[in-house]
């Protein structure tokens, strides 16, 4: 399939969440909805195209390298346009969260199994925005 109808075969990026939300866009949404047979839960890759790659040995034309800006699960859909939520998570440095658990190993607490109630911090994930997206940028389902 050539390039061009390869771009025709795809959803763009239509609306960046920034544009509605306000900061980084957790989510974008893509002209497909559910004319294109786009259903609420479906998975999609957002990417852009980045430069042209040329083999330097053989000086072949390998194609045009594809710039992921992250995967989404649909959240919304409506006949012709879907709204694709971030699934990218990721740690940020120094970010903890505070997790509150049974210990095997603590004093006997009677009636509560045989151990204490142990608090402590482990490092954090968190949401991702998508990277760069942009207007115009492709959406593919995965």
């Amino acid at each position: 399939m050539s390039e061009t109808a390869t771009r025709a075969a795809l959803a763009r990026v239509v609306l960046l969440g920034d544009e509605w939300q306000g900061n980084f866009p957790f989510e974008v949404v893509i002209n497909w909805g559910s004319d294109h047979g786009v259903k609420v839960g479906d998975r999609f890759l957002v990417f852009g195209y980045g430069p042209r790659i040329i083999d330097p040995e053989s000086g072949e034309d390998l194609g045009v390298l594809e710039v992921v800006r992250g995967r989404g699960i649909v959240t919304h859909v409506q006949d012709r346009i879907a709204t694709v939520r971030s699934t990218e998570r990721g740690r940020r440095r120094g970010a903890t969260r505070r997790v509150v658990r049974q210990s095997a190993t603590g004093p006997l607490s009677i009636g509560f199994g045989t151990g204490g109630l142990v608090e402590e911090e482990i490092p954090g994930d968190e949401d991702r925005p998508f990277s760069n997206a942009q207007k115009g940028d492709l959406a593919k389902p995965i």
